[in-house]
């Protein structure tokens, strides 16, 4: 089983033509709709799927058809820290996938064992 940590707002910013910035709320709210086809597959092969966002829950993602946690920590880094937390505590960090293309996260992980894939190769899979 292998568990895939999504960066969120690290690959919604990596989506200049969803135009984010203009409404940050929609742009997570859109994210998780374009997620939902591939994320609803690796629940279905036995794998887990963990979206990690940066600032405070949003309106319309309680009820969110994949796991999704906010950071609790503000700032920029929060998702970071939470996301390197998770590989931290994890017992089988090997089976741990982490999507982000963000430089300090992905030094931050490389020598906790897990595998750190770029935010492309994530969106080569899912609609755009």
């Amino acid at each position: 089983m292998t568990l895939t940590i999504v960066d969120a707002m690290n690959v919604i910013g990596s989506r200049p033509q969803t135009r984010w910035w203009r409404d940050r709320d929609q742009a997570m709210r859109n994210f998780i709709e374009d997620l939902t086809e591939w994320g609803t597959a690796q629940l279905e092969a036995g794998d887990d799927v963990l979206i990690v966002f940066d600032g405070d829950p949003v309106s319309g993602l309680d009820d969110a058809p994949l796991p999704l946690i906010f950071a609790e920590r503000p700032g920029p880094d929060g998702a970071d820290d939470l996301i390197v937390e998770i590989v931290e505590d994890d017992e089988d960090p090997e089976t741990i996938v982490v999507i982000t293309s963000d430089a300090g996260l992905r030094g931050r992980l490389a020598n906790l064992g897990a595998r750190v894939d770029s935010v492309s190769t994530l969106l080569r899979q899912i609609p755009r």
